[in-house]
């Protein structure tokens, strides 16, 4: 029997050691994910601003040439990037509060002594881990989208000049 015991603290103990580098690495994910949707939605403003800034300089020395119609495709298509990361990061928020939302949830569950009011949480919670869900695909989608959309960009102004 001590065994036993013995055997059930090392395991709870090994539990909790996972659980708690499964919340380090998915802090360090969302951490990262971050840093890549500020960093493409930095580069494409900055490229943006330097191909706006470049077109109306008069200086033939900073002056880059790209045609008209590529210009306003480039334009287009850094605008359209930077507007996906803000998009991204007000899904992120919502996602953000949905999950906080859960745990909210999941800590009045164990106090709540209501037939009635626990199935109201546990529809609650169903509900919020579905939006949870939706929103983490969307972001997933959307910065994939972003990031071919701002590699396609950079690489296309990079050949034309």
């Amino acid at each position: 029997m001590e065994n036993t015991n013995l055997d059930n603290k090392e395991d709870n103990e090994d539990l909790k050691n996972l659980n708690e580098r499964f919340s380090r690495w998915q802090m360090k994910q969302i951490d990262y994910l971050t840093f890549n949707i500020n960093l493409i939605i930095t580069l494409s403003l900055a490229t943006l601003i330097y191909l706006l800034n470049s077109k109306n300089t008069t200086n033939l020395k900073t002056e880059i040439t790209i045609n008209i119609s590529h210009f306003r495709i480039f334009a287009i298509l850094l605008t359209s990037i930077v507007t996906i990361g803000v998009i991204i990061n007000i899904l992120r928020y919502f996602d953000f509060k949905y999950t906080k939302d859960i745990i909210k949830i999941r800590k009045k569950l164990f106090s709540e002594k209501s037939l009635t009011e626990i199935k109201k949480l546990k529809t609650n919670l169903k509900s919020n881990k579905c939006k949870t869900n939706i929103l983490g695909i969307l972001t997933k989608s959307l910065f994939l989208i972003m990031t071919i959309l701002f590699l396609f960009t950079i690489w296309t102004i990079i050949l034309d000049i």
